[in-house]
Formats: structure tokens, C-alpha cells, sequence
């Protein structure tokens, strides 16, 4: 069903592009902007789904593995997030950290730290910060995405990896969430052959420590 559904998502956005373009600058143009949201936020969500298909099918992703340098996967999520984060007046941060390697999928390890980034500036506060650190431990390489946000109950981290549980549901309809990217995140580090956990309380922040098998030579 995500496989049907992009080709007919790709062509609505086509069509609303070229009706915006014939109305520009009417009043028109702008109330067909909203729609373009609508139909990349559904092509988001389309995107999502197929990722958690996959992974109920395959134990590894459906792409060959390569090598993928971890520290630059999380600095590229770091740029790439930055002017996201300024609309919510949140700063990122990437602290110093060391070379390793990972065998991967080089685009689902991006999506899985840009997952973290995003959930860490949706659930920030004004003026708050994101974190992210890489690094080595033995046979690991280490991930984490530190906020200085809301938090989390115990009963909200006992649920938080549920598909379509959303832990603020108020705030995740701001932002546009469906309650998938935590879901997303675990299913693309276990088919990695690693492991994601949360820690979190309420007006405490969330520390999210991911680790992964280094790259074996």
C-alpha cells in the first residue's frame, strides 16, 4: 500500500506546484501552500510506514550495507537540522567526538539520528539545546542525543517506542508528528544489530544513548 500510494502523492504535489505557479501572486497560491504541507506531511508518513514494513520482512535493511562513518552521519544530521531548530529558538550541538565506523545502511543511520535531533527540539523548551555525541567503547560505536526538554514519565518511556504513541500528543500536532519517529529509530538500530535507550524525567531533559556494532575489518 506505501509502494501505491507515492506515485499519486508525487503527482498531487506536481499539480498543486503548477496551480500555485498560474495563480501566484493571488490569494489562491497561498491557500494551495497549506496543501503542499498536507501532501508532504502524508508523504512523510507514507515514507514511515514502508520503513516499518520493511523491517517486519527483512532482519537487515532492504539496501546493501556499507561503511558509514558515524561521526560524520550525526554531523551532517547537525547542519542539515540546524534552521529547524532556529523556528523553535533551540541550539544543536555537536561535541567533539571520534572517527568510528558501522556497517549500514548509510540513509536509514541518517534518518535514525535526524529522528533523535527532531524529537529533541519538538520537546524543547525556548532557548533550549540538543546535544549529539559519537564515540567509540570497545566494540561499539555510541550515539547519544542529549535535550534540555519536558521529559518524560515512566509510563510515557514504557510506551514512548509504541508505533503512533506520541508522549505530548498536543505538541507532536504542532510540530506535525504521528507518533512513529521513536518507532522508526528502534526498528533501524535493531536491524543494525544494536540497541536504543531513553532516559528521561519530567522537566529533566531526555538523554537518548544509541550503540551499534563497529565496523569490522
Amino acid at each position: 500500500a506505501s509502494h501505491e500510494l507515492r506515485t499519486p502523492l508525487t503527482i498531487l504535489r506536481t499539480d498543486i506546484e503548477n496551480a500555485m505557479a498560474a495563480q501566484a501572486p493571488k490569494k489562491g497560491a497561498v491557500d494551495l501552500a497549506g496543501s503542499i504541507e498536507e501532501v508532504d506531511r502524508m508523504a512523510d508518513l507514507v515514507s514511515n510506514l514502508l520503513i516499518l514494513s520493511r523491517a517486519e520482512e527483512f532482519r537487515k535493511p532492504e539496501s546493501s550495507e556499507t561503511k558509514v562513518d558515524l561521526q560524520q552521519t550525526a554531523s551532517l544530521v547537525v547542519n542539515r537540522m540546524r534552521a529547524y531548530a532556529d523556528t523553535y529558538h533551540v541550539a544543536i550541538r555537536l561535541q567533539s567526538g571520534d572517527t568510528v565506523w558501522v556497517s549500514g545502511n548509510a540513509e536509514l543511520l541518517f534518518k535514525a539520528v535526524r529522528n533523535l535531533v527532531k524529537n529533541g527540539v519538538d520537546y524543547n523548551r525556548t532557548g533550549g539545546t540538543v546535544t549529539v555525541t559519537v564515540w567509540a567503547a570497545d566494540a561499539w560505536a555510541v550515539v547519544t542525543v542529549a535535550d534540555t526538554g519536558i521529559g518524560m514519565s515512566q509510563d510515557e518511556l514504557d510506551r514512548v517506542f509504541d508505533r503512533f504513541y506520541r508522549a505530548d500528543a498536543s505538541r507532536s500536532r504542532q510540530t506535525g508528528g504521528s507518533g512513529l519517529g521513536l518507532s522508526i529509530v528502534k526498528s533501524i538500530v535493531e536491524q543494525t544489530g544494536g540497541s536504543i535507550d531513553l532516559e528521561s524525567r519530567p522537566e529533566h531533559g531526555t538523554v537518548a544513548t544509541v550503540r551499534l556494532p563497529r565496523y569490522q575489518h
